[in-house]
């Protein structure tokens, strides 16, 4: 097995590898629209992405954070 590595980014760092997977794993497999999948909460997000030793991405999540009542919650959306 390859080894891979997990990288916390921005998105203009993140955005080729994890626009990639996002389109072909949520708008294609799993029939999401653009407008939801694309719901402009990337430039707030943290974004990880997984690649492979040979750099290529296979894997991508992003946390969104919300703050209700002075208490900050985090959103993992893969």
């Amino acid at each position: 097995m390859n080894n891979c590595t997990i990288s916390a980014l921005d998105w203009q760092t993140a955005q080729t590898g994890a626009s990639h997977i996002r389109t072909a794993v949520f708008m294609q497999e799993q029939r999401v629209s653009a407008a939801e999948e694309w719901d402009g909460m990337d430039e707030q997000a943290i974004h990880f992405l997984v690649r492979t030793d040979g750099n290529e991405s296979i894997a991508t999540a992003r946390v969104l954070t919300e703050t209700h009542n002075h208490a900050t919650r985090y959103h993992i959306v893969a």
